[in-house]
């Protein structure tokens, strides 16, 4: 029967391959490596323990799923996650390798452990002017939460991962040793706006001190408080340009205040609403003056000039625009005129008798120094004023895809990328310790910091 089987029906046994044999095969091979990815990610997403390859009741699961599939031991998980991690860091760092501008936050955080970590996040518009984000790494920090120890660490954040020049800003809480730190590498501060919101709120809300007895009082003051609440979610979203909101919703914030004040029937929610008043325009005064901020507003084809509360804080935002508008125009003339002059720099040195004392070389220098300041500056003016005479975009649009349509306007486009790319908090760092929290945990306590850094960032980046 066998011989028959072999001479008059080959392919009969040929297609009867041993699934014992799976993976012997290049195409097992590859079914093993795709197994053995799948189980990586779901150990870094779900934050699971590696001893999870241990458990009987994963493996009898992995068995009735594949049971030509062998689990890797703990100790190979651990190198798996380790390879991983590399992998996936190289590829962020070359995908930032093309972005000209970031925006960092940064927070400390302490384990359950009591060991401290170090948590920087980066974002960033890529080449499809979308919005972008990488957790460049949570570290163990050993040593005293001084400003130069802090700023050693940034420090050497940056430089690995080659953005020393990009930091458009770094936001964080109030701090005064991570704001110490950050004014010490010469980096441009931005105090998160979550925690600027958080601060007034308790310094208004100590002034009235509340029970549950209470009910009326609570019930207004809650009403009072509500834009705050609603501004908190609408500037945390990470996928969202957020720092642009800071002065139109600080605003906003005022006069929604000012309408639920005055029309409060307890007295103690209108005292509430006086002293939330008051803390406000402490705290967020100078709001319209922060360079970074008001630049990101102006950008911003939602709000433009009249995002501002202060026309004159408009006017002089328009100003500084103009200015870095074309500053880009100079440097990028001067790159098409070098490139011009090398080019031809070889035939006129052929045609031009050299000399040895050009008496008219620094006047000839002065004067087309002046021509292109003077033709740079008119030309960014130009470009400003029709992007402010367009129309305005509804609230609801995304500013990024306007910028990636209105590419007439090259100069504002690549100061877009940069103001809109900004975040209004340092939320994202903070959201990373509540990661931090499930993988540093009693249950992990020996688990190393170089592996916890790794399962870190594999969980937020993959």
């Amino acid at each position: 029967m066998l011989r028959h089987i072999r001479s008059k029906h080959p392919n009969a046994l040929a297609n009867k391959t041993p699934a014992t044999q799976h993976h012997s095969t290049p195409s097992g091979e590859g079914r093993k490596k795709e197994l053995d990815d799948a189980l990586v990610t779901m150990i870094v997403k779900d934050l699971q323990p590696f001893s999870i390859v241990e458990d009987e009741g994963f493996q009898e699961l992995v068995k009735k799923l594949d049971p030509t599939y062998v689990l890797p031991s703990r100790k190979t998980v651990k190198l798996m996650v380790r390879q991983k991690y590399q992998e996936e860091k190289q590829k962020a760092m070359e995908h930032l390798k093309n972005i000209p501008s970031v925006c960092l936050t940064a927070d400390m955080w302490t384990s359950l452990t009591m060991e401290s970590y170090l948590g920087v996040t980066c974002h960033y518009t890529d080449s499809s002017t979308e919005l972008g984000s990488v957790v460049l790494g949570v570290s163990k920090f050993p040593k005293q939460h001084t400003a130069d120890n802090i700023k050693e660490a940034l420090s050497d954040v940056i430089s690995d991962w080659g953005l020393t020049g990009s930091v458009a800003a770094m936001v964080t809480d109030y701090a005064a040793n991570i704001v110490s730190g950050i004014q010490k590498l010469g980096l441009h501060h931005l105090p998160c706006f979550a925690h600027t919101i958080n601060l007034i709120v308790k310094m208004s809300s100590n002034i009235m001190p509340l029970s549950s007895a209470d009910f009326d009082i609570i019930s207004e003051s809650l009403e009072v408080l509500a834009p705050f609440k609603y501004a908190t979610e609408e500037l945390s979203a990470e996928k969202r340009v957020s720092a642009s909101k800071i002065i139109p919703i600080i605003r906003m914030i005022q006069h929604k205040v000012a309408e639920k004040t005055a029309l409060a029937r307890n007295a103690s929610a209108s005292f509430l609403g006086t002293a939330l008043q008051k803390y406000i325009n402490k705290r967020c005064s100078n709001s319209e003056s922060i360079r970074v901020l008001a630049l990101a507003t102006l950008l911003d084809p939602r709000f433009k000039t009249l995002g501002f509360g202060n026309q004159d804080n408009a006017c002089e935002a328009e100003w500084i625009l103009t200015g870095e508008c074309a500053s880009i125009i100079r440097i990028t003339t001067e790159h098409s005129s070098q490139a011009e002059t090398s080019s031809s720099s070889s035939s006129q040195a052929a045609q031009t008798p050299p000399s040895s004392d050009d008496l008219w070389e620094l006047l000839d220098s002065r004067v087309s120094e002046t021509q292109r300041h003077h033709s740079s500056n008119s030309d960014a003016t130009i470009e400003v004023k029709r992007y402010l005479r367009d129309a305005y975009l509804p609230r609801s649009e995304d500013p990024l895809k306007y910028w990636h349509v209105h590419k007439e306007y090259p100069h504002l486009y690549a100061l877009a990328r940069e103001y809109l790319a900004i975040t209004a908090t340092s939320v994202p760092c903070e959201r990373i310790f509540s990661k931090a929290g499930d993988v540093i945990s009693k249950k992990r306590s020996r688990l190393s910091s170089s592996t916890a850094e790794q399962v870190i960032f594999l969980n937020k980046n993959l």
